[in-house]
């Protein structure tokens, strides 16, 4: 199963002591059959506030995690494609610019199902979309 992380995933698993999170990432990442994929925007997005706040241990954790050498999860560049679909993305659900290229991102990487807890942001028929708190059906 290929399953996207939003944004908001990492901002959750970076500043919260949430152990659901942390659990999944680790068993996730420890079955071969799973598959982690995540934009290069979640870098942008996550580093938004930490720079903002002068937090230089949230820049570190978030340069670490959202790495592209990072071995359990595959950090996706954007690119013209990815551009691309995100477009197609914003004619067909409404999504806005940085959920289009988020949803974009994770269909052209082929993924099932996608973590947000954004509740604005919609999937396409196909993809199921999990808030934070239902990761573990996702194991």
């Amino acid at each position: 199963m290929k399953i996207y992380l939003d944004t908001n995933f990492f901002i959750e698993f970076i500043e919260s002591d949430n152990d659901l999170l942390k659990e999944f990432y680790r068993l996730a990442g420890a079955r071969d059959e799973i598959e982690l994929f995540t934009s290069e925007l979640a870098l942008l997005e996550t580093l938004t506030g930490a720079i903002r706040d002068a937090n230089q241990v949230e820049i570190d954790a978030y340069e670490m995690w959202l790495n592209e050498a990072n071995e359990i999860l595959n950090v996706v560049p954007i690119d013209r494609g990815v551009l691309r679909k995100a477009a197609e993305v914003r004619v067909t659900t409404r999504n806005k610019t940085p959920d289009a290229i988020h949803v974009a991102t994770a269909l052209l990487s082929d993924c099932d199902a996608l973590v947000s807890s954004d509740r604005r942001l919609k999937v396409p028929a196909g993809m199921q979309k999990y808030s934070l708190d239902q990761v573990g059906n996702l194991l």
